[in-house]
């Protein structure tokens, strides 16, 4: 595989955000930025053999991710034009994310995560349902948040 900066060909790549940008770099060029952590690997004892496996938790993509670009955007106050040139992408690309006929790869929806504050990406077990987060709720239903619209001047 190649560093995204300097095309070294080498075997192991980290992700890295260089400026908001999910980036695969070598370990020299890993300086640039700022190393993004990747969930924890679950290891399991086999049943059958009684060996240890390894699992790796997987990650998909909402389903619902178009209605979210799309409202995001739009509470940002910005046209897909504008998006494109912010986070370096086609205008089409946005486009085509918003009206559902793409998906976006796990490093744009990372991307798009992080520009829009949303969250695109969920962590699935094998049968594909959804992995409860241990973080409890602190408040349900309604908060003052929801309620209040706040008027920039």
């Amino acid at each position: 595989m190649q560093c995204d900066i300097c095309g070294k060909e080498v075997e192991n790549l980290t992700e890295v955000d260089v400026e908001g940008t999910i980036l695969s770099l070598c370990d020299d060029c890993k300086r640039f930025g700022k190393p993004i952590k990747k969930p924890k690997r679950i290891i399991r004892k086999s049943r059958r053999f009684g060996k240890e496996e390894e699992e790796e938790p997987l990650e998909m993509i909402r389903s619902d991710f178009s209605s979210v670009l799309k409202s995001a955007r739009q509470k940002k106050g910005l046209k897909q034009e504008e998006v494109a040139k912010r986070l370096n992408e086609k205008e089409s690309l946005i486009h085509s994310l918003e009206t559902g006929h793409h998906e976006p790869s796990l490093n744009l929806a990372r991307k798009l995560e992080h520009f829009y504050g949303v969250k695109l990406i969920e962590t699935v077990d094998k049968e594909g349902k959804q992995k409860k987060s241990k973080a409890k709720s602190k408040t349900s239903g309604l908060t003052v948040g929801d309620i209040i619209q706040v008027k920039k001047k």
